[in-house]
């Protein structure tokens, strides 16, 4: 065999690996990405959209209030587990108090309605609201540096509004959500 078919085979081999090796490396770097934190925006119809920066260890939530039969207020509890970013969706079937703290929050009647893990770039249309008279909506998740574009670290955006919830503290945003800190998180170092 010729010193050029040697190479040419050595290199074609090299090929092959780095071709099917690049499903599982370019995997491997979407999920190191995510275990900083994503970004969600929740898009309902005729409504100003609500982002959210949700880094690993912070607990945070977001009230949505909604005008339906069922329920006053779509309950969205966004966790990082590992690289992905778990959503609990919840229908509050309580009237919703003017002032409200995150341990206000936890006393107000919830019934979970849906369950989801996502990662960067994943978009999600939630239908599973409309047993209680909730049109369906969108969660698009992002990653934690295309967010902070939109949404700055530790806030929650209505639009141009920016509200930064206190631990433990529940803050109304625009006209899009009630957004909540509870005590903890991973603000304190940023």
């Amino acid at each position: 065999m010729s010193r050029l078919t040697k190479v040419f085979l050595s290199l074609l081999g090299v090929i092959t690996v780095l071709a099917l090796a690049y499903p599982t490396l370019a995997k491997l770097d979407k999920t190191n990405r995510g275990k900083e934190g994503f970004g969600m925006e929740i898009l309902m119809d005729g409504r100003t959209p609500l982002t959210v920066a949700v880094r690993a260890k912070d607990e945070r939530l977001a009230l949505l209030p909604v005008n339906a039969a069922g329920a006053s207020a779509v309950k969205v509890v966004p966790t990082v587990q590992g690289g992905t970013l778990r959503l609990e969706l919840l229908a509050v079937t309580d009237k919703l108090p003017k002032l409200l703290s995150c341990d206000d929050l936890k006393s107000l009647k919830t019934e979970p309605v849906a369950s989801y893990v996502a990662a960067d770039g994943d978009v999600i249309r939630v239908s599973d609201f409309e047993k209680f008279g909730v049109a369906p909506f969108t969660v698009k998740v992002m990653s934690l540096a295309a967010v902070q574009t939109v949404c700055p670290d530790g806030a929650c955006c209505c639009g141009t509004i920016t509200c930064y919830p206190e631990p433990g503290r529940c803050v109304e945003c625009g006209s899009c959500a009630r957004c909540c800190r509870s005590g903890g998180g991973g603000d304190e170092n940023q």
